[in-house]
């Protein structure tokens, strides 16, 4: 890939050419001190993302966008000796047996419609980093939208995407009898009867009560909750 001077920060494109006149052009913008690079062409794509390969080979030229006005300058200003190399170069194009038959207005006129093309303006756009390649059609010209290719397809977000739904939380704990009723009300009612004997004044016999009731609600949990653990083990496999 030829460059010319030293790294930009940013790129546009200026001008597409066969692949004998990158170096006449590079050259231009070498003695102006212009930064830039060349890089082959991939084609056009279609409506359905099929890529249409180019007519014959043809590079495209990138310049460091801060001086894209002065580099379009240089080289309007070299045109005519280009043209000059556009006529040698007709024999060795790939079409050469259409150029034979063309006569010098012919010639002359296609070089009129590529110059033509140059000077157009279109929106100045950022260039990709260098490391491309492909084919093209036309000599020199200025081009109005970016070449495009099947890595500039992005993907539409699924509206459907799964997401990690957490589960609901396991069911409270419920009292599985009479017994296991009692006991988780000795174990909660027993603290707010002594809480409620203190705060009031009721007497020492309702803080007894409930810490009784506490105590024996506690110890009753305790105690059958080896019971529960092995109602839940499930089925230890068939029995005979």
């Amino acid at each position: 890939m030829p460059e010319s001077g030293l790294p930009a920060a940013s790129y546009a494109k200026l001008v597409d050419v066969d692949p004998p006149l990158v170096d006449h052009v590079m050259e231009i913008l070498r003695a102006c001190g212009l930064t830039a690079y060349a890089e082959p062409l991939a084609g056009e794509t279609g409506p359905y993302r099929d890529v249409h390969p180019p007519d014959r080979p043809t590079t495209r030229i990138f310049v460091e966008r801060a001086r894209l006005t002065e580099a379009r300058a240089a080289v309007e200003q070299q045109l005519p000796a280009l043209r000059a190399d556009f006529h040698a170069d007709a024999a060795r194009r790939v079409d050469a047996e259409d150029m034979a038959h063309a006569s010098s207005v012919e010639i002359d006129a296609a070089w009129e419609r590529i110059v033509a093309g140059f000077e157009e303006t279109g929106p100045d756009e950022p260039a990709a980093k260098p490391g491309g390649s492909g084919l093209s059609s036309r000599l020199v010209r200025q081009h109005t939208r970016p070449p495009s290719g099947p890595r500039d397809y992005v993907p539409a977000e699924d509206p459907d995407d799964e997401r990690f739904v957490p589960p609901p939380p396991p069911p409270l704990p419920r009292p599985r009898d009479r017994f296991d009723a009692f006991a988780w009300a000795g174990t909660i009612g027993g603290p707010i009867a002594v809480v409620t004997a203190y705060a009031t004044g009721a007497g020492g016999w309702l803080a007894g009560l409930g810490f009784a009731a506490f105590t024996a609600g506690f110890i009753t949990l305790i105690a059958r909750s080896g019971d529960r653990r092995r109602d839940d083990d499930g089925d230890n496999g068939a029995v005979v």
